[in-house]
Order: structure tokens, then sequence, then C-alpha cells
């Protein structure tokens, strides 16, 4: 093993990517204990809430900044494994989370605020271990005093001026262990007023609060209209097993994003990205593009955003039914997380906010297909078929033949009557965020009209030696593969709820056409009903479970579609836990197709002992039958190392 490391194309770079690790100017430091786990929105008639999950007791700064208004805190000794998260909510009150490890012991929560309000801060003791930092926005016309339970209401307090906090701690305990904490640092407290019961009310004033609570994202952001930033991500892996003839044993790729953010209106990012596929049959492809670039401007019922970006829609996890606006890179299949695989796309994105409504409408008027390769490589859609048939007892004119057979590809021109539309309408009743949507869009991936080879039916496209056994009954002509990618309408409906300590999340969505591949390598179209729901827990002991249920159901099904039956149903989901340490986390990917019994597992070790650098070692695995999703991918098996840096 070691020698078939130090010949190959892996072993190098990954030589190249400690001398990286070893001379970044990276500060090494344990993380401090105090984990930030998770956010989460609910709103009643009453109030809106905002909770953050951490595993210890928060000592945190609370303030309030304008221009524009949001609510911050500066949670001190604790950190946030993802280092930059941004969460939109649909509130009356509050529209936007934003969470930052802006220092190597402390982490910053932003409430971006839709108008100036009142707010209550407590922290929930749970029942086993952890606690809720819990943010509270009334929505009624009683104030904050008023909506707050007699057994915790605060003394009076006066009213302060919009650049002062206005900050109530609860008089005594609930049943529940509710208390608000306070600042360890109370030099910087202006006034505190002490009541009977030795409960304290703590007004602050932004004048008295030290430079060093401000997180370094804010503060270049105050002073500066220029902010950059961007990810460095390298992935070199190795393939398990040399089980084929032809097949890539090693790949390798780098991905390298810089983001400039100027007056937080205009976004522009280049990305850098190479992947190469070796030591059999190589190829490399190098990519040097914007990645997204575009204008946004925001006001409390207008969201506009003209441009090239990515614009999520759905609510669920890895799979996603009506998140249809931008394609997908599938040249690695789906190895790469969800969010990776997306192609940004130029789009104008209108969005108008009414209380609890909202109406989105979408134009994309040039057309971006998925990214995929036909030939050469191990996710190809016909792999190293070309190689294989070389390899073969063939003679040397019917190689010939199979070598030179090339891929004619109609994409729809950017003329008016070929753009894109979407129409997305929702809103919020109770604690149910819902919305319907529609999508008039062409396919992202090609519809397969005609083959060269004739009289097919296999049950491999890269099946060389099924291809091969039937050659006596095949008419082989002087065509192209002819491929288009054709109109399709999307009719879909996503909702989020909780339910007790579960998160709920769901999607259904409809296609009046979608292309399959047949066994005679051209495609089929017919209507498709696709819904997806699921929940996710975690535990007392900080456990997280994700789990999803899927079925596709393909009316007017053709028994010749490869891969997919009438009804096709699937498991997907996640495990994960921290190991020993709060740097160290070992998560469980996980899509089964009960319908063919194959599957696609992820086991994978997550490290970020390193500022601002997480490291992932983890191995893929495929397993079914040849004629099934995932098993015609079985001898793909790697092994990975995600190294990503964010700066």
């Amino acid at each position: 093993m070691l020698q078939i490391l130090k010949d190959t194309f892996f072993f190098k770079y990954y030589l190249l990517v400690g001398m990286l690790i070893i001379f970044l100017p990276l500060e090494t430091q344990a993380f401090p204990s105090n984990k930030i786990v998770k956010t989460s929105f609910h709103r009643t008639s009453q109030k809106e809430t905002i909770e953050i999950q951490t595993t210890k007791k928060p000592n945190f700064i609370i303030f309030k900044l304008d221009s524009p208004k949001r609510v911050v805190f500066t949670i001190k000794n604790s950190y946030f494994p993802n280092v930059h998260q941004t969460k939109k909510i649909l509130g009356k009150k509050a529209n936007r989370i934003r969470i930052s490890q802006n220092t190597k012991t402390q982490t910053r929560v932003v409430i971006d605020l839709i108008e100036d309000t009142d707010y209550q801060a407590t922290v929930v003791a749970l029942k086993n271990s952890g606690y809720l930092l819990r943010i509270d926005f009334p929505i009624a016309t009683t104030s904050l005093a008023q909506t707050i339970p007699n057994t915790i209401r605060p003394i009076l307090i006066a009213p302060l001026e919009s650049s002062q906090l206005q900050l109530a701690f609860p008089l005594s305990r609930s049943p529940k262990d509710e208390s608000v904490l306070l600042p360890d640092n109370h030099q910087i407290v202006k006034n505190q007023i002490i009541n009977p019961n030795n409960q304290t009310i703590v007004m602050l004033d932004n004048s008295s609060l030290e430079d060093s609570i401000f997180d370094k994202e804010e503060e270049i952001k105050e002073k500066k209209d220029l902010y950059i930033s961007g990810s460095i991500l390298l992935r070199p892996s190795i393939d398990i097993d040399h089980d084929k003839t032809n097949e890539n044993k090693t790949t390798f790729k780098n991905r390298t994003i810089i983001k400039i953010d100027y007056k937080n209106k205009y976004i522009l990012s280049g990305i850098s990205e190479y992947l190469f596929f070796g030591n059999q049959n190589e190829t490399d492809d190098y990519n040097l593009d914007f990645y997204e670039v575009y204008y946004k401007h925001n006001t409390s019922q207008f969201d506009i955003s003209i441009g090239k970006q990515i614009k999520r829609w759905g609510k669920t996890d890895q799979i996603s039914p009506i998140d249809t606006l931008n394609p997908e890179n599938l040249t690695e299949f789906i190895i790469p997380s969800y969010d990776e695989r997306k192609i940004p796309v130029w789009m104008a994105d209108f969005v108008f906010k009414k209380n609890d409504f909202f109406i989105e409408g979408v134009i994309i008027p040039f057309f971006e297909p998925s990214k995929f390769k036909y030939f050469g490589t191990d996710w190809a859609i016909f792999s190293h078929l070309k190689n294989d048939i070389n390899d073969s007892s063939l003679s040397s004119s019917q190689k010939t033949y199979f070598n030179d057979i090339s891929v004619n590809e109609t994409k729809p021109d950017d003329r008016f009557s070929n753009f894109e539309y979407a129409l997305r309408i929702g809103g919020m009743i109770q604690q149910l965020d819902f919305g319907f949507t529609y999508h008039y869009s062409f396919e992202d991936l090609p519809c397969f009209q005609s083959f060269p080879v004739k009289n097919l039916s296999l049950e491999n496209p890269n099946s060389a030696q099924d291809l091969i056994s039937n050659l006596g009954s095949l008419t082989l002509t002087n065509e192209k593969i002819e491929t288009k990618y054709l109109r399709t309408q999307i009719f879909g409906f996503e909702f989020e709820t909780t339910l007790s300590d579960l998160g709920i999340r769901g999607e259904v969505a409809w296609k009046d056409n979608e292309s399959f591949l047949t066994r005679s390598f051209t495609s089929v179209r017919s209507p498709t009903l696709f819904w997806i729901i699921g929940a996710d827990y975690t535990n007392s002991t900080l456990w997280y479970f994700n789990l999803q249920f899927g079925h596709q159901h393909i009316s007017n099904y053709d028994s010749a579609i490869l891969f997919f039956d009438k009804d096709n149903y699937s498991v997907i989901g996640e495990i994960n836990k921290d190991l020993f340490f709060d740097w160290l986390n070992a998560s469980f990917q996980y899509t089964i197709m009960l319908s063919d019994g194959s599957y696609y597992l992820s086991p994978r070790l997550v490290y970020t002992y390193i500022k601002n650098l997480e490291m992932t070692f983890g191995i893929n695995l495929f397993e079914g039958s040849d004629n099934s999703i995932f098993g015609r991918y079985d001898k793909n098996d790697q092994i990975f190392l995600d190294l990503k840096y964010h700066f």
C-alpha cells in the first residue's frame, strides 16, 4: 500500500498539502469548552423566539446597533464549528441570523432586525445537559413586560434611547429553571438597579462597551466599505481496491473561492477549480471563472438580487425535489456536499414580504446545464467504456468505431422564449413555515434522443462486456450520440415546523416530464411525483439524528428504464456526535435505496483543532447490483481527506 501511495499523484499532492499546513500562518489552539450546537427559530401569536443551543452555560454580552438595526451577542469562551453561517428567517421582527467565530475564544451572533423592537434574553437549562440562550421579540401590541408570566416579571424599566439596550432580568426562577445570565465584566455596566430580592436589571449603553467585544467581521464592515473573504479546499482521495482494469485510482481537487463584498450590496466572487483523475486513463479539468456576481438590496418589504448567484429553495437535506433553480456539478457524482455541487446562474430574484406572507419571482435568461462527463472517468455516464473496448478482443476497426463515437449536444439558445421563470408563494402560520413553488424550466440533464449503436438492450451503460457479448445482434451506424435539453414544468410544496423536540421538514414536486435513460441508451420522458419528509433531533447528550424518507413515482412507466423502478423508495440521513473533545466530530451519512437494495455510506471524522481549518477524513462506500442506482459505482469506493481553510 505504501509503495502504491508513493507512485501516485495522490502522494505528491498529499505532501504538498502537508507543507501548506505547516507554512500557513495558522495558530494551533484547542477550542474553548463551550460549543455552539445549533440555532432555531419559532413564532407564536405573541412573540418570535430565536434559540441558540450551547453545551455549557453561556457567558455573554448583549447590545444593539443601528444602520442596519441588529441585536448582537458576544458569547465568551465559546466556539462555532462551522466558523461562519448565515440563516434567513421569516419573521416580523427579525429576518436573519449570522454566527461567526470572530476570535479563538468567542463567538459573535448577529440578529438582523426588520424594525426597532424590544427583546428579552434568557438562559434555559436543558434536562440532562446543555443550555438554550433564548431571545424573545414581542409581536403583540402589549409591552414585553406584560407578555412575561408573573413568576418572572421584571421590575419597571425606564425608557431608553434607541442606541441603548433594554434587557429584563426575571425576579425569580420559573419551573423550567429559567434565568438571565449577567455579564461577568461588570465594569462595562453603566447602571445597576438592585431590587429587594437582590435581582438586577442592567442597562448598557453602547459607549460603555469596550472595542474588544466587536468581532472582526462587524468591525471591518463598520469601518470599511470593502470586505474580502473566501475558502481554499484541497481534497485528495484514493481508490480502496484496484478491482477494475480501467479506473481512476486517485483523485485530487483544489477549489479556491475569493469573495469581495462592497457595502453589503455588491458581491463579486471568483472560483479557481482543478479536478484531476489519475493513474488509469488520466484526465484533468481546470476552471477559472466568476462565481457569484450580483447586486442585492433589502428593505423591510422587498429583497432584490440581480446577477450570477445561487438561490436555495426547499427544506430537506442532500436531496431536494423543489430546489431546481441552480444546476449541479456532477463530475464526482454526489461525493461533494450538496452546497458545493451547486452552480451559480444568471438570474433576477424579487421578493415581496408583508406580515406572514411572501411572494418571490425569479427570471433566468441564460440556460446552464449540470456539469458531468460522458466518457473517461469513474463517474462519467459511460464510465471507461471506450478504454474497456480498446482492451478487448474486438478487431481494430471495431475498436476505432467505438473510439470515434462523439456527442452532439443541443442546448437552448438565448432567445426570450427560452427564458426560465419561477414563482414561490408562502409564509408562516404559527410555527409552520410553508411555500408553494412553480418552475417553468429546462431539464439540467440531457435527454438522449439517438445512439449510434442500434438494437441495444443493456442493463448498464458502462459495461463493455455486455456490449461485446451482444455485438452480433447490433447495428453500427455512422451517427453521433444526440442529446437535447427539453422543457419541463415543476410544481412544488415545502414546509418546516417543530413537533416537541423534533424538527419536521418536507417537500413534494410534480414534473410534467422527466427524462430517463433506457436499455437502448436513449431516453423516454414521463411525469413524476417525488416527495420527501424528514425529521432531525438532538438529544440531551448532543447526539444529532437526521432521517428522511423519500418516494418517487414514475407515471406511464416504461420497463426499459435503467436504474429506476416505477416506485422508488429511499432513506437519507445523518448521525453525528462529538468524540472525546469538542474539536473532533464523528458523522455517518447514508442514502439507501429500498427499492433496489443499493446504498451509499460515508463515515467521517471532522477535526477542527486548528483555527479556521476544517479537516475531514472519511470513506465513500457504494454497494448494489450493476443495474442499480448506486451499485453501478460499486468499484469506486474511496478514502478521502478534505482540508478546507476559511479566511
